[in-house]
């Protein structure tokens, strides 16, 4: 992945932007440098891979939801519409 100048870093939305760039390479490739702290993409990384797991172990014991959440949703706020 290619380094980003740190200007950038300030920008609304890079870092979702780099996470989500860097899930994506880590789910299809090994992963290069990544501009971001190691802290911050050790996180990451383990945040995935116990995602990763559980959907993966999950599905391979043919367990499904319990219903916790079932007809509970979290409303979005809607978005200022701008002129």
């Amino acid at each position: 992945m290619p380094r980003v100048p740190p200007a950038h870093l300030a920008s609304r939305g890079f870092f979702t932007r780099l996470f989500l760039r860097f899930v994506y390479f880590m789910t299809r490739r090994a992963v290069g440098k990544v501009a971001m702290p190691v802290q911050a993409m050790a996180q990451l990384t383990e945040a995935i891979v116990w995602e990763n797991h559980r959907a993966r172990f999950n599905h391979a014991f043919g367990l499904e939801s319990e219903g916790f959440s079932e007809g509970a949703f979290c409303p979005v706020p809607a978005r200022a519409h701008r002129s």
